[in-house]
């Protein structure tokens, strides 16, 4: 899209809730957007939008599904519409009439019920607040993943802030980067880590802190839930080729309409765990993280590090409802020749492109109650894209990432931001909730993907920098990245 953006002059536009972004002046202005008076080059513009910036809305600009109505073509899609409450992710999984005894995780030998989680959460939250989370402040996790990082999550989103998840295995150098570009004031980490941190000048807290801090102020109560579908509830640092710490801000609203479709979408089987195996700092932990505690399905953490052998040997121990894979792992564990058992019953398939092998066709076809999806979410977004396989796919062949979820607007579009024809293939932007806010204090890359929407009452969408089609049958697949 624009690929020639270099020929053609841009100005800056601003939408009613501050947003701002860089629009061609031959192109008609979209709805809900109006012009600043800055014309030049594309990136002259994006320059004039970093050098004025002003901390961003707190709305993330969701139009509630009514976006696109006025956008014709097929390659104008949207997934069904579905309310979606105006509340956080920790105040719809306490409103769930679920068995407070009823498991909620397990790592190891180490369980807790749902009453303990929440408990704890809200005990961990309180002293979070006095030190100094509170409504859009980010919180450090740099936790295993295990029942406490879960716990530490929670409590996070409990107090009003946003969680920040850091891996263990990253260098102090460049957890003490991503601490300062994501501005944490507080951070809870191990025992080992802390010491190594304290110099990054926030508060450092371990888990035994927050118990030992929880337990001296006597017996929890309830944090008051302050935030809303809007709030910041995460900003994410999955890793980058060039080392520059670039987290994206995601909000509740993301983290309710993906858990909402997830839970009707994945229908566990009584007795069925979820299984955790994505590293906490990429956004594919969010499924196995907030559906199942929403659901009430039991969580079953593997450790860092887990190996195919080591998951294939938990999910042993459990009937398997969900469990998220890459492309590359589904190849490695199902080459192992596990088709009557292991795994779990329902793969999401997420990460990258997925090509269909003929090891993954003999593991569905052993058992035709088993389910294979492959998801699509681009950096930006959680989870906007999905397609059921039915075991019958071409061998090699690449298979499609489908169509939208609830509320997810997508287009395809060619270099002029028009609608292409089926089979035509095009750059694939998205919209509605399942996008985030945009890049933490990055103006310019923020503008420069999320640009407004063209047939949207001043709302935006998200540039994914992917190549796809639209065939036939209605399904999406993505032939591969767009230019910039």
């Amino acid at each position: 899209m624009w690929d020639d953006y270099d020929q053609v002059t841009f100005q800056v536009v601003i939408n009613a809730r501050g947003r701002q972004s860089a629009w061609p002046v031959t192109a008609p202005l979209p709805p809900g957007w109006t012009a600043k008076g800055f014309t030049g080059s594309r990136r002259a513009c994006l320059e004039e939008i970093g050098a004025r910036w002003q901390d961003p809305p707190l709305d993330d600009g969701w139009q509630g599904g009514t976006g696109g109505g006025r956008a014709t073509g097929a390659s104008a899609l949207r997934g069904p519409l579905r309310a979606v409450p105006d509340t956080s992710m920790t105040a719809l999984i306490r409103a769930q009439d679920l068995p407070r005894d009823r498991l909620a995780a397990r790592c190891g030998t180490e369980r807790v019920t749902r009453g303990e989680l929440l408990d704890a959460a809200a005990a961990w939250a309180r002293v979070l607040v006095e030190a100094g989370c509170g409504p859009e402040a980010p919180v450090a996790v740099v936790l295993p993943r295990g029942v406490e990082a879960l716990v530490a999550i929670v409590a996070v989103l409990e107090a009003g802030g946003a969680y920040v998840p850091l891996s263990c295995d990253d260098p102090p150098e460049r957890l003490r980067a991503i601490l300062a570009d994501c501005g944490a004031a507080v951070t809870v980490t191990t025992v080992e880590l802390a010491e190594r941190l304290r110099g990054h000048g926030g508060t450092v807290l371990t888990p035994s802190d927050l118990r030992r801090r929880a337990g001296s102020a006597g017996s929890p109560v309830a944090t008051p839930h302050r935030a809303s579908a809007a709030s910041l509830a995460c900003v994410l640092y999955p890793s980058r080729s060039d080392g520059e710490p670039m987290g994206v801000e995601g909000t509740h609203r993301q983290l309710v309409n993906h858990a909402l479709w997830c839970r009707t979408a994945f229908a566990h089987h009584p007795g069925e765990v979820t299984f955790l195996s994505t590293s906490l700092f990429l956004p594919g932990s969010l499924t196995t993280i907030f559906t199942p505690l929403l659901a009430g399905w039991p969580i079953v953490i593997a450790p860092d590090g887990a190996t195919a052998d080591a998951l294939l040997e938990l999910s042993g121990t459990a009937a398997g409802g969900l469990l998220e894979l890459t492309p590359a792992q589904v190849r490695v564990i199902t080459a192992r020749g596990v088709p009557g058992g292991g795994l779990a019953r329902q793969l999401m398939v997420g990460g990258e492109p997925l090509a269909f092998g003929p090891e993954l066709r003999e593991w569905m076809r052993a058992d035709p109650d088993r389910v294979v999806v492959n998801h699509y979410g681009a950096a930006g977004t959680h989870g906007c894209f999905c397609h059921w396989l039915t075991g019958g796919e071409e061998l090699g062949s690449t298979v499609p990432v489908g169509r939208p979820i609830d509320n997810v607007e997508a287009y395809i579009v060619d270099r002029h931001c028009a609608l292409v024809e089926v089979g035509e293939v095009g750059e694939l932007l998205v919209g509605g909730p399942s996008i985030g806010r945009g890049y933490r204090g990055r103006p310019m890359p923020t503008a420069e993907r999320w640009i407004p929407h063209p047939w949207g009452d001043g709302a935006t969408l998200l540039r994914t920098g992917d190549l796809a089609r639209l065939e036939p049958d209605g399904a999406v697949t993505v032939v591969g990245r767009a230019g910039r």
